[in-house]
């Protein structure tokens, strides 16, 4: 395109614009202040990078490869600056790696208007695709033999692990400097570097910490153009053992682009843009806090914004997957379950043997009632990857899963150990020993329970942690005590649902039932459209409408509960404890509206109570046994289902449906 007017015009035709957006061009071309999306647009139009653009007439020929400089090019956004909220999170070095001196990462953060899965369907306008790395045998001179090949100093790479597996990976196609070459270009700038050595490709990079995972980014210099050439990220716990493989991919990438014969097979490796990189950790990160609607909304965000600019990015796929469904709960359970399905089906075409693929595929197998599958699929990513903390704690969450609805004590066992050796493997994540507190809990060990709560306080204090401790406290009767640690909870999250709907709880032990009521439905407002899709939610609210004599509202509510539980009993992921409550909830909503329970209903759930209550074996489900026997006038059933319960928690004697029982007995 030789004019302005022209490169306008291709801009229109590539987006379906009406009219030709000749101001912007002509601003550009002019120097003019203008968006980060508008040299985007402009770049696809021209067919080159966009960061190709940031440089001014003088700096060199706008259609080359990026130059090389001492420092990754800067990430370029992929929307315009419209809504955007800075990125909070701050990228460290590696605790195994430190970087030595790592180059400035431009995080730029979407808008929620872009968290939608839909809008990761197809590319923004002047997106960026995952980077297409040029062939280096255009570059590199035909006649003088086998290519050298320079590895400097990787940032980050401690020990120069990384460099000498690169360097082993290499030698079979290039003639590599040995490593005490770096003491002559450690302190050089690459092109600087190569001029010293007289060598064909260069290699340098980085490897950086965020959360749990260390990114690594490598970069080529072959006749003073510079592109990047790998990306990946892995759990900075298993980095010391997988720099071997991360080098074989790399290594038969960049060989790939060097093959000066011609006879490269195989489809173009593809790996992640920097840009798109840093919104996929960006996204897990938001993944490893608390799940709560602000945190999962985040995480979407920066999946979709990692996807608007490498479409191909499989992992992105996946982590949009996980993000969904953690999300399936707060609104529209089913579209995001939809949304789900489509996220983790494309990562799968696109990398079906990649253990993050893998992981959340399972994760998805395990909320659609195919937990037997996710069991397998966990297995075969740990059995590869066996420093991986994240499948290890999905892998005994599944456990947990199959033993709650089938009882299996060996299933307990296994789901303790996956989740101890999760919080081994990796010292910083907290999700490990959350679900710890929770098994030990099913196991019937409150103290245990107890100890793993707070082990995983001490590495981060936040609503959920706290308001797990709390109900801990309260099955042990310490009221206050819980009540204490449940206003914690509020406190450390005051605009998640989780304080709320425990302090709902404590003040319905404390019979303060108005107060209840309110702190338990402002808990169900907080989530999204108010329509959570957690029949325990649902349930609690109802009793306390109950208890505060507000007989509509409750019966309503019980209806609620009931519809999700009978969703979840259809798609088999009812556990045995669900059962409970269904018969809980339609026992209770016959006494306050007799015409929505049939008198055939009623007979079919006489008919189930035995076979229930003798399969159950966890203490808040033999609680709604013992509520539903006293409801029933079965007065001797009631009392043997509530000493079920208090024995592993003595608290549960004090609720205040069943202190009836204890005084007057019927």
């Amino acid at each position: 395109m030789k004019t302005q007017a022209a490169l306008a015009e291709r801009i229109a035709e590539l987006e379906g614009l009406d009219a030709a957006p000749k101001d912007i061009v002509n601003r550009a071309f002019r120097e003019q202040p203008v968006e980060m999306q508008t040299l985007e647009r402009i770049a696809r139009a021209l067919g080159v990078e966009a960061h190709q653009l940031y440089k001014t007439a003088g700096d060199g020929d706008l259609a080359g490869t990026s130059p090389e400089g001492d420092s990754p090019p800067a990430p370029s956004p992929a929307a315009a600056p419209v809504d955007r909220e800075p990125s909070p999170i701050s990228r460290r070095p590696s605790f195994a790696w430190p970087i030595i001196a790592s180059a400035a990462i431009f995080v730029l953060a979407f808008g929620y208007g872009g968290w939608r899965y839909a809008a990761t369907q197809r590319p923004a306008a002047g997106g960026l695709q995952a980077p297409a790395l040029q062939s280096l045998r255009d570059l590199l001179a035909p006649d003088l033999g086998t290519p050298a090949l320079l590895i400097m100093q990787i940032e980050g790479d401690e020990g120069a692990l990384l460099a000498e597996a690169l360097r082993k990976e290499l030698s079979h196609s290039f003639n590599v400097a040995s490593p005490t070459s770096t003491v002559l270009t450690q302190s050089l700038p690459p092109r600087d570097a190569a001029r010293r050595l007289r060598t064909d490709v260069t290699v340098n990079g980085e490897i950086l910490q965020v959360g749990r995972l260390s990114a690594v980014r490598l970069y080529a210099l072959a006749a003073g153009n510079r592109q990047q050439f790998w990306a990946e990220s892995v759990p900075t716990v298993a980095l010391p053992h997988e720099v071997g493989h991360i080098a074989r991919r790399a290594a038969a990438t960049l060989r790939h682009a060097a093959d000066r014969l011609g006879t490269r097979r195989g489809a173009t490796p593809v790996f992640p843009s920097a840009p798109a990189q840093d919104d996929y950790l960006d996204g897990q990160l938001y993944l490893e806090r608390p799940s709560n609607e602000l945190n999962v909304k985040r995480a979407q965000s920066r999946f979709a914004a990692a996807l608007r600019q490498s479409p191909d990015y499989a992992r992105a796929h996946a982590g949009l997957c996980e993000s969904l469904l953690e999300e399936h709960w707060m609104s529209d359970e089913q579209r995001s379950l939809q949304d789900a399905a489509q996220a983790c089906g494309r990562a799968h075409q696109l990398a079906p043997d990649d253990p993050v693929v893998k992981a959340a595929r399972a994760h998805f197998l395990r909320r659609t009632g195919r937990n037997d599958e996710a069991i397998a699929s966990y297995r075969q990513v740990i059995a590869k990857h066996p420093h991986d903390s994240w499948a290890l704690n999905g892998l005994a969450a599944s456990l947990l899963q199959a033993y709650q609805q089938h009882g299996r004590p060996e299933l307990l066992d296994q789901a303790t150990e996956a989740a101890r050796t999760a919080a081994e493997i990796d010292p910083h994540v907290w999700k490990p020993l959350f679900s710890l507190a929770s098994i030990r809990w099913f196991a019937g060990d409150v103290r245990g329970a107890i100890a793993a709560s707070e082990a995983a306080l001490r590495r981060d204090q936040n609503e959920y942690v706290l308001a797990n401790l709390g109900s801990f406290y309260l099955c042990g009767g310490q009221y206050e005590q819980a009540l204490e640690t449940y206003l914690l909870a509020r406190q450390a999250s005051p605009q998640s649902y989780v304080g709320d709907e425990f302090l709902g709880m404590a003040y319905y032990y404390l019979g303060e039932f108005v107060k209840s009521v309110q702190l338990r439905r402002r808990a169900i407002d907080t989530i999204a459209s108010g329509e959570p899709e957690i029949h325990q939610m649902w349930g609690n609210l109802a009793d306390s409408y109950r208890q505060a004599g507000d007989a509509d509202a409750a019966a309503d509510a019980y209806v609620h509960a009931a519809e999700i539980v009978e969703r979840d009993i259809l798609r088999g992921t009812a556990s045995r404890a669900d059962q409970a409550s269904r018969v809980y909830y339609y026992t209770i909503l016959r006494e306050l509206a007799p015409d929505k329970v049939p008198d055939t209903v009623d007979r079919q759930i006489a008919a189930e109570l035995d076979d229930i209550a003798q399969s159950l074996d966890e203490p808040t489900a033999h609680l709604r046994m013992a509520q539903t026997w006293w409801h029933r006038g079965a007065s001797d059933e009631a009392r043997a289902a509530l000493s079920r319960a208090t024995a592993t928690c003595p608290g549960y004697a004090g609720h205040p449906d069943l202190a009836q029982l204890l005084e007057h007995p019927r």
